[in-house]
Parts: C-alpha cells; sequence; structure tokens
C-alpha cells in the first residue's frame, strides 16, 4: 500500500504514512458473491481441446494507483544562490534610489548650502562650475563665503523649485529655506545649478554650482608710475593684467574678473611707503580704485634736499656774476616754467657792481636745510619743498644821495630763508618754484 498524499510505501495497516504524516485511509472491503457456475452458466458445447473463457470479477482486479514523485528538499547551495539573488535585488534597488537622489540637482544644492555655511571653501568650490585663472580660484573662493560662514544654521530645507524660471533641461534655481539659531525669522538662498558635460561616476548627470553672480569684472586700480600691487599675495603683472598710462602719468591697472569679496591689497613704490588698503569688491557700481597719494620714503626726500643743496649754491654763485639763466647748470629745472627764471634775474638785480648799488660779498652761516612733501598741490604728483635757514654776512652798496657816489657797509642778517620746490615729473625730481630774496 502506497501513501496518497506523498507516494511513499507504507507498511501494512499503518494508520499514518511515516514520510509525511498523512492519515492513511483503509480502503472498505466488498462483499464477495459466490457464483454457482453450474446454475447460472448456459450450457455450451465443449469442444476438445477448447478452454472455456473464464470470467474476472470485481473482486478479481488488483486496482494500482501510480504513486507521486517525492519532493526533493532544496539544497543549502541552492538556498545561498537564491538569498544572494533576493539580495542583489534589493540592493540594486536601494542603489538606484541612492543614485537618484545623489545625482538630483537638490542634493547638490543641499551640500553646497551646507559647506558654504559650514566655512569649507574647498569642499563648496569642488561643487562650483567655473573657469579657474589667477584670481578665480579655490583660495580666493572664500572671499565670497566669508560673510555668509559666519551664519549659525539650526535647520535648511529644499524649499522649492522654481520651474517658471528653468528656460532648459539643463538649470535648475533651487530655493533653500533655512533659519538661524536663537531666530525664528525665516531666511532664504537661491542655488542655481547647471549640468555640466562632464558625467558623474561616467554615466549619470552632474550638476554644478552656478556662482556667475558673485564673479565681479573689469577692477581697476591707479597707482604711480612703476609701482608694483600685490592683491592677496598675488602680485600683478603684465601677462595677468592689461596696464596703460592716463593723462596723470599714472599707471592704471585693469584685472578682467575676480571673486566678490574683501581683498588686501599693498602697492610699493620707489619712492613712496607702501600704501595698504582694502580692496572691496561688488557686483554694482565702478570697480575702480586711485591709490596715487602716499608718504615719500625718507630717502626720497634726502635725495631732493641733497640736489637742492646743489643748485641752491649754483644759483648765489652764478648770481653774483651775474650770468645769464640759460648758462646756470642746475641739476634738473622744468624749463618751460618761467618762474624759477623771473626769480633768478630778480636776485641778479639785487646783486651791486661797479656801477649799481645792491649786495656783494655774501658769506652764509651754517645751513639748516630741512625737507617735506608738500600736502596743498594736485595729490596726483608728489611735491617736496626744501627750506634753508642761516646767518648771512655781505657788503651793502648804496649811492649817497647828496654825491651820487657808491658807498660800503658791512651788514648782516639773523635766520635769512629761502626755498626751492621740486615736482617728479617725466621719471625725475626737478625745480618748479624757489624764493631767495634777501
Amino acid at each position: 500500500m502506497f501513501c496518497e498524499n506523498c507516494g511513499k510505501k507504507l507498511p501494512e495497516k499503518a494508520a499514518f504514512c511515516v514520510n509525511c504524516g498523512e492519515k492513511v485511509q483503509l480502503p472498505k472491503r466488498k462483499e464477495s458473491k459466490t457464483v454457482d457456475f453450474a446454475k447460472d452458466a448456459p450450457a455450451q458445447e465443449t469442444n476438445k481441446g477448447v478452454q472455456p473463457e473464464i470470467p474476472v470479477y470485481p473482486e478479481n482486479r488488483i486496482q494500482q494507483s501510480v504513486p507521486k514523485q517525492p519532493k526533493k528538499p532544496m539544497s543549502v547551495f541552492s538556498k545561498i544562490i537564491l538569498a544572494e539573488l533576493v539580495m542583489v535585488v534589493v540592493l540594486g534597488i536601494f542603489f538606484g534610489m541612492k543614485v537618484k537622489e545623489y545625482t538630483s540637482p537638490e542634493y547638490t544644492a543641499k551640500q553646497y548650502f551646507a559647506a558654504v555655511m559650514s566655512g569649507d571653501s574647498k569642499r563648496a568650490y569642488k561643487m562650483v562650475q567655473v573657469e579657474n585663472d589667477t584670481f578665480i580660484n579655490e583660495e580666493q573662493f572664500q572671499n565670497v563665503i566669508e560673510d555668509m560662514s559666519c551664519a549659525k544654521i539650526s535647520n535648511f530645507r529644499v524649499k522649492k523649485e522654481e520651474n517658471e524660471k528653468n528656460e532648459d533641461d539643463y538649470t535648475r534655481y533651487i530655493e533653500i529655506a533655512y533659519r538661524l539659531k536663537e531666530d525664528t525669522s525665516d531666511y532664504s538662498m537661491m542655488v542655481t545649478l547647471e549640468k555640466s558635460e562632464e558625467k558623474k561616476w561616467l554615466f549619470f548627470d552632474n550638476w554644478k554650482v552656478n556662482v556667475g553672480d558673485y564673479i565681479v569684472k573689469d577692477i581697476s586700480i591707479e597707482a604711480i608710475k612703476g609701482s608694483k600691487i600685490t592683491i592677496g599675495g598675488q602680485e600683478l603683472s603684465k601677462d595677468l593684467v592689461s596696464q596703460q598710462e592716463n593723462e596723470e602719468g599714472n599707471m592704471v591697472y585693469t584685472i578682467p574678473r575676480m571673486f566678490q569679496g574683501n581683498y588686501e591689497t599693498v602697492i610699493t613704490n620707489d619712492m613712496y611707503e607702501n600704501i595698504a588698503f582694502e580692496m572691496n569688491l561688488y557686483k554694482e557700481g565702478e570697480q575702480y580704485f586711485s591709490q596715487t597719494g602716499g608718504t615719500l620714503k625718507k630717502e626720497t626726500v634726502e635725495k631732493v634736499m641733497e640736489t637742492a643743496k646743489t643748485d641752491f649754491k649754483t644759483l648765489w654763485e652764478n648770481a653774483g656774476e651775474k650770468n645769464n639763466f640759460s648758462s646756470v647748470k642746475l641739476q634738473s629745472v622744468i624749463t618751460e616754467n618761467s618762474d624759477v627764471q623771473s626769480e633768478y634775474e630778480n636776485i641778479i638785480g639785487e646783486i651791486a657792481d661797479k656801477n649799481t648799488s645792491g649786495i656783494k660779498n655774501l658769506k652764509f652761516g651754517e645751513f639748516e636745510v630741512t625737507a617735506q612733501q608738500k600736502e596743498d598741490y594736485d595729490s596726483y604728483v608728489p611735491y617736496i619743498v626744501v627750506q634753508f635757514v642761516s646767518n648771512v654776512n655781505y657788503t651793502s652798496v648804496t649811492s649817497n644821495w647828496w654825491t651820487g657816489d657808491l658807498e660800503e657797509n658791512e651788514e648782516s642778517m639773523d635766520g635769512y630763508t629761502a626755498s626751492l620746490s621740486y615736482v617728479y615729473q617725466d621719471d625725475g625730481w626737478k625745480l618748479y618754484d624757489m624764493d631767495m630774496d634777501l
């Protein structure tokens, strides 16, 4: 007998299957009926050698059911393979969801916002799409986020995407809504993103932050000719910026573009003390910075002072001999300025000779010479005034009112003062004015 459920052969009189535990249904016995062949069978002729056909009755039939093939249990290896396949599918779905999240413009906007507000310019700059040059780089980007990174954020979220601004599939405008610690006011930052031509992880969209709103163009700095300008530690040079000389003779340096923000700027010059100032760049307004004034270096003033001493001596020597101004060999003078020549001619008029009254035989004592930068003139051009103070002895020649004869008297003057003024022009210091009257 076999189990009707699993087909396992059963022991006789078993009540349950030893393989699957199914209850065994024992077949009901059918009542047998005795048949009298002699009475019921019709008379038939029997032929010699022919055996009569023996009928088969139900009780003589053996009903055999085809046993079911037993189910083989799954092997451990198959179970492992199946589990791994399920895991792969689950991980694939999870990975797909994460990739979609990490490559979305919203995710980039949130990461950029978090980096900016925490002052992490290096991390934020990796998400920026911009062409690097001298003043557009990761280091200078710190100027952009300097003010924003001071904010203490309590929480933030992507507020909405302004679809009405989207001109195409390559631009997204993500608004980040946030709050500051200990502040109930609502703030927001708009982050503009563009789809980069380079793919992320070779296959996925790569969204980058557009920082065009933070780039200032055509920044001009005016300085004395021959100056050296350093901005944020980077020295300007001809291969970095354009340069041209203006009407005042100063140089104007123009920088094509820089990140907005505050930059420590230093101008150095052979004549001036260093000029240091903070250059504040903003998108609006003209970006023009003029730094042509300043304090002349001590050695510059002293050099002009030595020139003035030589010129002072030369002027008096030539005046005493009544030489023409054209023959006076000064260190340097502005020839087109008639003030120096007219003042020299006035001095000659005061010098006595055989036929005229005046003074002669000048003997100066020890000079006290000082020089200072002149402040009351055009600040575009530097001026230096050299002053001479000394006692002087001289011979005074006068004409007798009654006789007309020339008479000489020895005289002296305490605190005689004279001054020579110089201006820097055409790459040199030149005498442009003087006061030497006795």
